[in-house]
């Protein structure tokens, strides 16, 4: 880890950064990032999944709500963004921008629980990155584009503690289309898998599900929200947005022929019509909910509580928190009935053993009533 932490020790001047060249900056973005990768979230249902039986499973990284499915005859050709491909795109944005971020993002990731818990779970995602007084570029890529990755979380109301901890793998920031779409490719998720022989017809190679965030704005087909539109209407705007925005410069990405067939979430309802519902809204988490949250053991005796909106290590409404939640009510309901039985293991998100210093120093800092060491504002 030292060779990580002598990039990173240039942060504590911000105005260091405004005269580094790509490549160095792009060094601090990979230190970063390597670390961020260690940060594995989906630890207890890939272990409940692993532990199953082999029958035709759904893949890990489950979102709360999918409006659309879209099942493609080829092979999925979309690449998700890392932390590195999110913040090389993000070049193009003034050098001081991009070392404020970085120098938030560092901020974040020395700070010890304590002060995740008392302070940044206060602080909205969008304050925390100091948003207001950046680019537009910057607060679409960085703000909205990187919260609406995390299931359609908005960044104003967002709590630092919740987004910055994440890096989520797999998933598909499309940031300038209108509906804020965000996708995800399953197959890749199950290596060693033939898509085309365990689903569908035999034709289907892949599933490509989207996540539409905004439905209250026009679109670039009919120019109506998706309120206002039919549900096949519906999954035509979507599919020319993620058109428009991952084909051109002369690559083509997605075609009409690789489209197979297409479904809608069912919770969705009275699309086009007076009365649009959704029967299973996504659970978010603004800034100070984590502590009215509910543990899974409660003050009475045969009530044990599972779901996204029981406290998890996660802290978010992912399959994963489900997941812990459940292991856990498991858990409190063995210890209450006195069983001898096994207890679920409960894996948590993986902490950095190379940060463990900062942390125990960071702990003395906020104990001690001073700012994280790298926080500069």
């Amino acid at each position: 880890m030292a060779d990580v932490l002598r990039p990173l020790a240039g942060l504590e001047d911000a105005v260091f950064f405004a005269t580094l060249l790509d490549g160095l900056i792009l060094q601090h973005v990979q230190a970063i990032a390597d670390a961020e990768d260690d940060l594995d979230w989906n630890v207890n249902v890939d272990h409940t999944l692993r532990a199953g039986p082999p029958v035709r499973r759904r893949r890990p990284h489950e979102p709360a709500t999918r409006p659309t499915r879209l099942l493609t005859r080829g092979a999925a050709k979309i690449t998700s963004p890392s932390l590195t491909g999110l913040l090389d795109t993000s070049l193009n944005l003034p050098p001081t921008e991009v070392a404020h971020f970085l120098g938030r993002l560092l901020v974040h990731l020395t700070s010890c629980e304590l002060r995740r818990i008392e302070q940044w779970e206060r602080v909205p995602w969008w304050t925390f990155i100091n948003a207001d007084a950046m680019s537009r570029e910057y607060q679409q890529l960085l703000g909205v584009g990187i919260t609406r990755d995390l299931v359609a979380v908005q960044a104003e109301v967002a709590s630092t503690r919740t987004v910055a901890r994440l890096n989520v793998h797999g998933h598909v920031i499309h940031v300038d289309s209108p509906w804020v779409l965000t996708s995800v490719s399953q197959a890749q998720f199950w290596k060693g898998r033939d898509f085309r022989s365990t689903s569908g017809d035999g034709e289907v190679a892949d599933c490509l599900s989207v996540d539409i965030s905004a439905w209250d704005r026009p679109g670039i087909l009919y120019g109506r929200p998706g309120l206002k539109c039919t549900p096949d209407e519906v999954r035509r705007e979507v599919w020319a947005q993620l058109k428009a925005g991952l084909n051109g410069a002369g690559r083509q990405v997605l075609a009409d022929a690789d489209l197979h067939s297409w479904f809608m979430d069912p919770a969705v309802t009275g699309l086009g019509g007076p009365a649009p519902s959704n029967r299973e809204q996504l659970l978010i988490h603004p800034v100070g909910t984590w502590y009215d949250r509910p543990s899974s053991r409660t003050a009475v005796p045969n009530l044990f509580l599972a779901g996204d909106y029981v406290a998890t290590d996660i802290g978010l409404a992912t399959m994963e928190g489900a997941n812990e939640s459940a292991r856990r009510a498991v858990n409190a309901l063995l210890d209450t009935a006195g069983s001898t039985a096994p207890r679920c293991r409960v894996r948590r998100l993986h902490r950095p053993p190379e940060l463990a210093f900062l942390h125990k120093l960071d702990e003395i800092r906020y104990r001690s009533g001073l700012p994280n060491l790298f926080d500069r504002g």
